[in-house]
Parts: structure tokens; sequence; C-alpha cells
């Protein structure tokens, strides 16, 4: 975020302030949240504030500047290293033979297996 969008961040700020139960918010509070946040892009800042005070119980804990951020969206991973086969063919060395020479093509690695390679 950049200083022109302080402003908007102190209203969405304020508003959660008032679904928490207060009605008052410091100018030093919302520089230390906006500090916090200053290095994400607005939208996803603006997007999660508003959620928040459309969805909280009234009367909610103030929520901390690591619980706003969590509530942004989060980008998709490139890539996943957790294979939901492996479960399954656990005890199956020929798959695991494969998943290896594959895991190693990708990140050009090589490993001895204990399945007859080498």
């Amino acid at each position: 975020m950049s200083d022109a969008d302080l402003e908007p961040f102190s209203r969405a700020l304020f508003e959660i302030a008032v679904v928490c139960g207060r009605h008052k918010l410091d100018e030093d509070v919302v520089a230390v949240y906006f500090r916090q946040l200053r290095d994400v892009p607005r939208e996803p800042v603006l997007h999660a504030m508003a959620k928040f005070v459309r969805t909280a119980e009234t009367g909610r804990r103030f929520p901390s500047p690591a619980e706003i951020r969590a509530w942004m969206p989060q980008p998709a991973q490139a890539h996943s290293h957790w294979d939901p086969q492996a479960w399954k063919n656990y005890n199956d060395p020929e798959w695991w033979k494969r998943h290896w020479a594959e895991e190693d093509e990708r990140t050009g690695r090589w490993r001895k297996t204990r399945f007859g390679g080498g």
C-alpha cells in the first residue's frame, strides 16, 4: 500500500473497531496497523477487512494485523511437493521407483534406490 491508501485503510479499520465495540480509534493504532500491512497491495487488505465487518460477531475481540493478513486470499502455490497418491501406494515398490524417478527428473537430482536401481 502507499500513503494514498491510508484514508480508505483508516475507514476500513474504523468499521472493524465499531463491530468490535470500539467507537473511537486512535491515530497511533491506525499508524501501527498500516505500517504492519503496508507490504500488501490495497485491494486484498480492504477486501479482508470488509469481509470481517460483514461476518464477525458484534463485540468480537479487535483483530491483530496478523489476523487481517490471514483473512486475505492467498496466492495459489505454483507446485506442491505433497503427492496425494503417495499414501495409496505406500507399500508398492514399483510405484515408488516411478515416483522417485519423476522427482529426480523434475528436480535434477539423482538417488540410489532400495528397489534395484541407481
